[in-house]
């Protein structure tokens, strides 16, 4: 069992979603105790990209057989299947190999992802998805298919989270919290409105069933309960940093109530680059707590409560993806706290041919900021109620789901000083409601219809100005079920982003080149709203037992994405005569048209206790009115991973992601030629599960094992070097 208790923790994980939110608890005691009954030796490899998942086979073996030893007896009846994948980011829960939209699916218990720091960090090997913003992990951010920030949406347990100010943070959620991130590639606005115009990161906290059930405990079919408590703590050091993290979590059931409390710290020094020298203002610390409990009213009805609270102290740049330069980005003592709260009840028929989500939720970022060369102090708060209502029904191929939200957004902010920034005083309200359908059409051929309908409004009150706006986006999809393991999309997608409030209302002053010659913000409350159109061709073919026990998946992607009314801010140069000397202005504007098209191709192969995986992805993009490059088009990208169980406790892996020179770099400000040289990163990974203490675990990963100096396209600063990270986790 040593082993197993390694490798169980996603499939699991990935059930239990299901148990805590949808699935009655009569059937889910007879699945589980069914599931426990096959699965005697269990052994799922990982994958480094959401969308290569997880490989697994099962066979019934003798308990002294390592996974994946058959007998001659047995090998030719077992089934070595790829496991079924649930993505709920669509808000229709499906298998990924069925959903017609390009997806990724990863978990932080996977083993090449254990020492990942933030979201971007785990997500960032997935194929035309990577991380912007430099080495801080707190003040990362993601780019899906070269679109990134405001318009790449992200939600945490399903509810959005929409912040951005300035060059501030706007993800907050620490890996430890996380069960998975479920990543949609693509415009995705008919299911969650504005900003998914690049895609959605779908963060899902852990929950008490993932401790309870996680690690293989088996349901008893007359109590309904595996075991009664459980819990973890896990220690890690970080050489590069000497960074120190804890984390720790324990779960209790007691009849018809599950209970979590899960909670880390983090503390780190500033991070060391591959030339040797280190990046100033990149150490923090941060602690935060997740407390969450479910009542599991009768077999249709689940009432869960969940609050979280997580904070980053530090001495950290004002803009943490720019060096610091003492003119305008300087350190600055950063207090940031964010908290959620959310009530979550969710009701299904017997049949569960009808299946309601209501989710109540308030959320609040506040982050104070004093500049320690002059003590200067900024203060940004942001807070927002909601509610949003989904129901799906279900009767045979055929699903509807029709939802509705609403949505109030607070926007404040003070700044001490003179020849300041002026943050507007605003609120902004939303109200929608969204349908999709999907129905068979004849054969093997099914057809999606998505639809949603926003009314958006927001007022400056210090300005006494406001902008006000609607917008339907439409989706479709035909799905080609070519074979049991083929199936074939063509699938059109509309997006929009609605201007946030600093890029309506910014006012005061953006920055000075002498006593009283300063560059000053313009207000413009005529912004219109980012819109993109996506068309995408999906292909999807799993096979298992081609040579015997293995497993192969391949998936392809081609699309093209026409956004229209890019935002852009524009800052005018000073001008110094003839006539009276001008400092200029800043502003923002919809500037540009753009065109964005690519591909990805995924192979994940799996033999016996082997896998293996590759990626490719390839992103252009232009500027459709003066065919000039897009700025922050990510480079193409090759990966490739290879893992290996050696013995019953011993596992070992290796990554290598080769990222070619960028050159795409012709646009009018480039008057240096700038292009941005390639590199190659090679990380390793090995996990020990000691036979004698079973609950165990012992972890290395080493990221950049080569100690390479580089910087990704666009960023301004290099990433870290050389990090050795050992960790112990033990779970009882």
């Amino acid at each position: 069992m040593a082993a197993q208790s390694i490798y169980i923790e996603i499939k699991y994980k990935y059930e239990s979603l299901s148990f805590t939110k949808r699935k009655k608890l009569a059937s889910l005691k007879k699945e589980h105790q069914q599931r426990v009954v096959k699965m005697k030796k269990l052994s799922v490899a990982y994958a480094p990209f959401g969308i290569l998942l997880t490989s697994l086979a099962y066979a019934e073996v003798s308990e002294d057989q390592p996974p994946f030893a058959l007998s001659n007896a047995t090998s030719e009846a077992a089934e070595f299947a790829l496991p079924t994948v649930e993505v709920s980011a669509t808000k229709i829960e499906t298998d990924q190999q069925s959903l017609s939209r390009s997806s990724a699916v990863v978990s932080p218990s996977e083993p090449q992802h254990r020492a990942a720091g933030s979201t971007a960090e785990l997500v960032k090997h997935t194929s035309n998805v990577s991380s912007s913003g430099g080495p801080r992990s707190s003040h990362q951010f993601l780019s899906i298919r070269g679109l990134s920030g405001a318009k790449v949406l992200q939600t945490v347990d399903g509810v959005p989270v929409r912040f951005q100010s300035g060059h501030r943070a706007s993800y907050f959620l620490d890996p430890s919290l996380i069960k998975d991130v479920q990543v949609l590639k693509g415009p995705a606005s008919s299911i969650w409105g504005s900003g998914a115009i690049g895609g959605v990161v779908a963060q899902q906290t852990i929950d008490a069933s993932d401790l309870l059930t996680g690690y293989g405990q088996a349901f008893d079919s007359d109590s309904g309960t595996g075991k009664n408590t459980a819990g973890y703590g896990s220690l890690s050091k970080n050489s590069n940093n000497d960074g120190t993290n804890f984390s720790a979590g324990i779960a209790a059931r007691s009849g018809q109530f599950d209970w979590l409390l899960a909670g880390y710290s983090r503390d780190q020094d500033d991070i060391e680059l591959g030339n040797g020298e280190t990046l100033e203002g990149s150490g923090e610390e941060s602690l935060g707590f997740l407390v969450k409990q479910d009542w599991f009213i009768n077999a249709q009805q689940t009432l869960g409560l969940s609050y979280r609270n997580e904070k980053t102290e530090g001495h950290i740049p004002n803009n943490a993806s720019a060096p610091i330069n003492g003119t305008s980005v300087f350190l600055v003592d950063l207090d940031q706290t964010t908290q959620s709260a959310v009530v979550d009840y969710s009701w299904a028929s017997l049949e569960e041919q009808n299946v309601l989500d209501t989710k109540l939720y308030w959320d609040d970022i506040s982050i104070e900021e004093q500049r320690l060369s002059d003590g200067r102090q900024d203060q940004t708060e942001q807070n927002g109620v909601g509610l949003d209502v989904s129901h799906v029904m279900t009767q045979g191929q055929l699903q509807w789901l029709l939802g509705m939200e609403v949505h109030e957004q607070n926007y404040d902010g003070q700044r001490s000083g003179t020849s300041r920034p002026t943050p507007p005083d605003a609120v902004s309200n939303t109200q929608a409601v969204y349908t999709q359908l999907n129905f068979p059409l004849i054969s093997d051929l099914r057809a999606e219809l998505g639809l949603r309908f926003d009314d958006f409004e927001t007022e400056a009150k210090n300005l006494n100005s406001q902008n006000s706006d609607s917008d339907l986006t439409v989706s479709s999809a035909l799905v080609w079920d070519a074979a049991e393991t083929l199936n074939l999309t063509l699938r059109r997608d509309e997006a929009f982003r609605a201007p946030s409030v600093e890029e309506l209302y910014s006012s005061g002053t953006h920055f000075c080149m002498g006593p009283g010659f300063c560059n000053t913000f313009l207000p413009n409350p005529d912004l219109n709203s980012e819109k993109s159109t996506n068309i995408e061709v999906i292909g999807k073919w799993q096979q298992q037992n081609l040579l015997g026990n293995d497993a192969l998946r391949i998936t392809a992607a081609a699309f093209q994405n026409d956004v229209k009314d890019f935002i852009e801010q524009v800052v005018d140069a000073p001008s110094f005569g003839p006539g009276m000397p001008n400092p200029g202005n800043s502003y923002f504007v919809n500037v540009s048209n753009a065109e964005l098209n690519g591909f990805e191709l995924e192979r994940e192969y799996q033999y016996e206790s082997l896998t293996s995986s590759l990626s490719y992805g390839q992103v252009r993009g232009s500027d459709a009115d003066t065919g000039e490059d897009l700025t922050g088009i990510s480079a193409d990208t090759v990966s490739a991973l290879v893992q290996a169980e050696l013995t019953n406790t011993f596992s070992l892996g290796s990554r290598v992601s080769h990222t070619q020179d960028q050159d795409k770099t012709r646009y009018a400000q480039n008057t240096n030629a700038t292009v941005y040289d390639d590199y190659t990163t090679l990380d390793v990974f090995a996990s020990w599960n000691p036979e004698a203490l079973s609950d165990l675990r012992c972890d290395l990963n080493v990221n950049n094992l080569a100690d390479q100096y580089y910087r990704q396209a666009w960023s301004e600063l290099y990433e870290a070097g050389r990090e050795v990270v050992v960790a112990a986790n033990y779970q009882f």
